[in-house]
């Protein structure tokens, strides 16, 4: 387990241990007797045109549970599995699950290492605010999510704006009250660590153990999805807060919050390599394996089944162009094959012709 995780692990069960009284204890009434309590309207929406009657869900980042709960029973799915790396924040979630008799389990295990027993088991995924923001490579992270996803599966991210990160919270020293919306930090990746603890769930300060998280650019979340084999399929950007910090803003014209939704690529499959265990999307072609860029605007790199792996850099209209002329070049095989077969069918005639006239002369 990387040092940063094992840190935010021992932080994170430090704040359960620390949560205030009340936190959590209105889970089992809201799950009861609400409909899709704890999520806000736009991922309701987002949530009820899915397809989640006798489906399995996976939470990637559950916390206490409670998304996971309500999405089980209001959706009616057959199976919910939460993760999340805070040991006694799993076993809270489990009580909450065996209480309110609902058919979901969660599992205490650093993200990366879900292993493959997980493989192609979910019909939808989802990832609610807070998740992305542990992870210092969102690539390796969403290769594990697509991973458990099943083929065409679906996945939904509830998550703060990337924009949220240049700006400075009440309390910090970068912050003007005057100038809310200045962005005294850079846009683009940077780590920070704190240890001034979780006051959303502990509702007090105190001298926590140490947070270490990362901010990432809208890039980089697409670019680990389409990279994985997920495909975008939705985008919606929202200018009130769904973190607590910028309440504030809520309703200014500055983005701070948004919906992702994704599908697994049909497509995609996992080969081997050199002897190693690659993901990779390839179409069949004429007995030829092609990669299939598809999925997403830019690749780095691709694999070469035929001559190991190949370095490239790819645009996404190179990418288009590429399958571009492949289909031109199938469907040109087509039409010579219609060709040659009407003109064989044509000279078979003429001949037959030819001969029943030479017989009756």
């Amino acid at each position: 387990m990387d040092k940063y995780i094992e840190g935010n692990k021992e932080a994170w069960e430090e704040a359960f241990e620390n949560r205030a009284a009340s936190w959590g204890d209105d889970i089992t009434e809201r799950v009861r007797t609400e409909d899709y309590p704890f999520f806000n309207e736009e991922t309701k929406r987002v949530l009820k045109k899915l397809h989640t009657e006798g489906t399995v869900i996976g939470h990637f980042c559950c916390n206490n549970g409670r998304e996971l709960l309500s999405l089980v029973r209001s959706g009616k799915a057959r199976k919910g599995i939460g993760f999340d790396i805070a040991e006694n924040q799993v076993a809270f979630a489990n009580e909450k699950a065996k209480e309110l008799q609902l058919p979901c389990t969660f599992e205490a295990v650093n993200i990366y290492d879900i292993d493959d027993r997980y493989r192609e088991q979910f019909d939808i995924a989802f990832i609610t605010i807070g998740a992305l923001c542990w992870f210092r490579d969102l690539n390796r992270f969403f290769a594990v999510v697509a991973k458990c996803m099943k083929p065409g599966a679906v996945i939904v991210i509830n998550e703060q704006h990337p924009c949220t990160n240049m700006l400075a919270t009440e309390g910090e020293e970068m912050y003007d009250p005057e100038h809310r919306t200045a962005c005294p930090y850079s846009y683009f990746e940077h780590e920070w660590t704190g240890n001034e603890g979780m006051f959303y769930m502990t509702q007090k300060r105190y001298r926590s153990k140490t947070f270490t998280d990362y901010t990432h650019p809208m890039s980089e979340i697409i670019s680990g999805m389409c990279g994985n084999g997920i495909v975008v399929t939705g985008l919606q950007e929202f200018d009130h807060d769904i973190s607590g910090g910028f309440g504030s803003l809520d309703h200014s014209g500055f983005p701070l919050s948004m919906i992702i939704q994704g599908r697994k690529d049909k497509r995609r499959c996992t080969t081997r390599i050199n002897g190693e265990e690659k993901n990779g999307c390839y179409e069949i072609c004429n007995r030829r394996t092609f990669p299939c860029i598809l999925a997403a605007p830019a690749l780095s790199s691709f694999q070469n089944p035929a001559g190991g792996t190949s370095r490239t850099d790819i645009s996404l209209a190179d990418g288009l162009w590429y399958i571009s002329k492949i289909q031109f070049i199938h469907n040109l095989n087509f039409r010579y094959a219609i060709a040659a077969w009407v003109s064989g069918f044509v000279l078979s005639v003429c001949l037959l012709l030819f001969g029943l006239s030479w017989l009756l002369s």
